[in-house]
């Protein structure tokens, strides 16, 4: 057991270093891993994070400010989200692509099918819902979703222009 938490520390720390492939964390168990001494956050039975707000994270010369686990039930990750403080920029696609190929697909939006804003005076928020067809293009289209399917695992990049974020989700396939 203490060659495998040996093993796991090191394989996290050269992650962290270099290559940062966190899809290498898919079906290992969560107790093994730690990232920067950090502590998890047990959300729910099979989510854990563990924020960087004040100390964002480097990755691929962008920032990690949240990053996430979900589990199945024997504590195995099934997959792996971490949060950018910015939007996916050609640089970084660039180097996703030299990494994982070409993506399977990319999606841009392309008719809003609905669009409306609530406001609530109970919470004194306003939520804006809206749904839109999508369609493939290019990276220089502004994309959405940038999905790359590979064996074994799944990654799926959602941009979020409003907010000028990006999420990456690694995820486990049968």
């Amino acid at each position: 057991m203490k060659n495998y938490l040996l093993f796991l520390t090191l394989l996290i720390s050269q992650l962290e270093m270099s290559e940062h492939q966190y899809e290498l964390l898919l079906g290992k168990d969560i107790s093994s891993i730690t990232i920067d001494n950090s502590e998890f956050i047990a959300n729910k039975s099979n989510y854990y994070s563990i924020p960087f707000i004040d100390n964002p994270k480097a990755y691929h010369n962008n920032y990690i400010y949240f990053i996430s686990f979900c589990t199945n039930d024997e504590k195995k990750i099934t997959e792996v989200s971490i949060k950018l403080k910015t939007l996916v920029d050609k640089e970084l696609y660039t180097t996703l692509t030299s990494i994982y190929g070409q993506p399977t697909m990319i999606l841009v939006p392309d008719k809003i099918l609905y669009d409306k804003t609530i406001e609530s005076e109970k919470v004194k928020a306003t939520v804006r819902k809206t749904k839109s067809k999508a369609k493939q293009g290019a990276f220089e289209d502004n994309p959405t979703f940038i999905i790359w399917e590979k064996k074994g695992f799944k990654i799926e990049v959602l941009m979020k222009y409003e907010q000028n974020i990006s999420e990456i989700s690694f995820r486990k396939v049968a």
